[in-house]
């Protein structure tokens, strides 16, 4: 069995002319599993990239086989799952989701897979590999699916059936959570638990509870350690928190000059591609002053549902909805829809280029 070990001594990574991390130093081995916690921009990502060696860095980074003495196989999984159509090019746009015609131009999760694995192990036949992680991770009945149509959850859970058939040695994880639905984030929580028995796992883990797999929680604060603890201390001083923990007044409220009765109505609603039916019979009526939480398991239709409000989704038209207590499709433009919504998504920032 390898024995793995991390020596990372006075580390230091600048971005752009600026320090992002300075003097951090820690140690980790077989059987300690990692989460890397803190306030955004406290530098948790450069830190993952930097250990996964993908940024250049001052200091040292020493990732070692102790028993073999060979270099072990560290993957990182980002925070995003990017991917290309069919012509080779991540070319594709927000709102093509929900445009039937350009799933043509995406390849499906099976072909995905296959290709990926293709290029990583040449000439050898991953399908049973492919079929039990499918399987395993529960994205079997989405096997044939474009990429385009997958959801938030169900893309991240794809990412971690790349990682995961690779068998890195050392497997570091920027928000593996993000977007699971409940059942989908204790069917990874426990695939995590099986694999760190031969996997050294590092994780940002977001703002869910520590999985049960995390031993250690190295907190960052300014790119500096603040400190470096069991995950029973951590969580100690966590419920202490906690319990002192004060919800204040927002400094400011948004005022509210538009006048209608409902925000959102719709009647009978239906949305399918071709034979499938996304949902169908969705009547909903959010009045002024309405706060509303929409529920439901990976790829049940809620992003599906809110892009029939925010303007993105042309299967609008076809359905008698009402924004602000205007028909959609009575002569509005997109822009008149979204300067008066506020919305924010994973989705939205994946197809802000990167430059």
């Amino acid at each position: 069995m390898k024995q793995i070990s991390i020596h990372i001594e006075n580390l230091k990574v600048k971005q752009h002319g600026n320090v992002v991390l300075d003097g951090i130093s820690f140690d980790l081995m077989t059987g300690r599993h990692l989460a890397i916690t803190g306030a955004s921009g406290s530098g948790k990502t450069t830190l993952a990239k930097a250990i996964a060696g993908h940024l250049f860095h001052e200091g040292s980074i020493a990732i070692k086989d102790t028993n073999a003495g060979s270099k072990p196989f560290v993957f990182f999984v980002e925070h995003r799952n990017e991917f290309k159509n069919l012509s080779n090019q991540p070319n594709f746009y927000y709102q093509q989701r929900y445009n039937s015609s350009e799933s043509e131009d995406a390849l499906t999760v099976t072909q995905e897979l296959n290709a990926y694995f293709e290029k990583a192990s040449p000439n050898q036949n991953h399908d049973d590999v492919i079929s039990f992680w499918l399987h395993r991770i529960g994205l079997d009945h989405r096997s044939n699916t474009p990429l385009i149509q997958l959801s938030n959850g169900e893309h991240k859970r794809l990412q971690l059936i790349k990682a995961l058939m690779l068998r890195p040695d050392v497997l570091v994880m920027d928000q593996p959570f993000t977007g699971l639905d409940v059942k989908s984030r204790e069917m990874v929580n426990s695939v995590f638990d099986e694999i760190a028995a031969h996997t050294l796992l590092i994780m940002i883990p977001g703002h869910e509870e520590l999985p049960s797999c995390i031993t250690h929680v190295l907190e960052l604060e300014n790119g500096s350690i603040k400190q470096f603890c069991s995950k029973a201390q951590y969580k100690k001083q966590e419920d202490t928190k906690s319990s002192f923990a004060f919800a204040g007044a927002l400094p400011f409220t948004l005022e509210n000059s538009l006048e209608f009765s409902s925000a959102v109505y719709m009647n009978n609603v239906i949305v399918r591609y071709g034979e499938k039916i996304i949902f169908e019979n969705v009547s909903w009526n959010v009045q002024k002053g309405d706060k509303w939480q929409v529920k439901g398991p990976n790829g049940s239709g809620k992003s599906t549902l809110l892009s029939l409000i925010n303007g993105d989704n042309p299967q609008a038209y076809a359905n008698e909805i009402y924004l602000f207590d205007k028909r959609r499709g009575s002569g509005e433009s997109i822009w008149d829809i979204k300067q008066k919504i506020g919305y924010v998504s994973p989705e939205l920032h994946w197809y802000f280029d990167k430059s």
